[in-house]
């Protein structure tokens, strides 16, 4: 299997999702937006972090995701800060949660076509109960990544902030 259909599945199967990923772009939304869409139309719980280190996130994918989230209290955007140079943005992190079971996956999969379905990705899959060190120590770590200390709500002043950036990195790496 690859990571979109384990992640697919997985949205099904679970009530909670929570995902912090370093690249977020409009090639993985795409692909996965059908199953968001389900997922939160069924009452589910989406969480998702965007990092913006190296300007790789795109806009459009942002955008996207928060027109669908306007329209469900039970789904957060959120977009890392990158105050400095030295710390970096980086993890690929899904968490699927329903009662007491839950699945962690972690590795190298960002939310991008490549990263879903066409690369040589490797992530490590664990099922798991909600007491389980792994689901605790996980869930604890994604928490501290939407921290007000961590992140921003991204809110359309956000995006637009970011946007700006993005748009400069592309003049600067042109």
């Amino acid at each position: 299997q690859n990571h979109f259909t384990t992640i697919v599945e997985n949205f099904k199967s679970y009530k909670e999702v929570y995902i912090a990923v370093a690249f977020l772009k409009f090639s993985g939304h795409s692909i996965l937006v059908k199953s968001i869409k389900e997922f939160l139309k069924k009452g589910g719980k989406l969480t998702i972090i965007a990092g913006q280190n190296f300007a790789l996130t795109e806009p459009i994918a942002l955008h996207e995701l928060r027109k669908i989230f306007q329209n469900y209290s039970s789904a957060k955007l959120y977009l890392s800060k990158a105050t400095t140079l030295n710390k970096v943005f980086h993890p690929k992190l899904y968490l699927f949660k329903d009662q007491n079971e839950c699945c962690v996956i972690s590795g190298s999969a960002n939310i991008t076509k490549g990263g879903l379905l066409d690369n040589q990705e490797c992530s490590i899959v664990a099922n798991c109960k909600t007491n389980d060190l792994i689901w605790t120590e996980a869930k604890n770590y994604y928490d501290s990544l939407t921290s007000i200390d961590n992140s921003d709500e991204a809110t359309l002043l956000v995006i637009k902030q970011y946007e700006t950036y993005f748009e400069q990195q592309k003049q600067h790496n042109k």
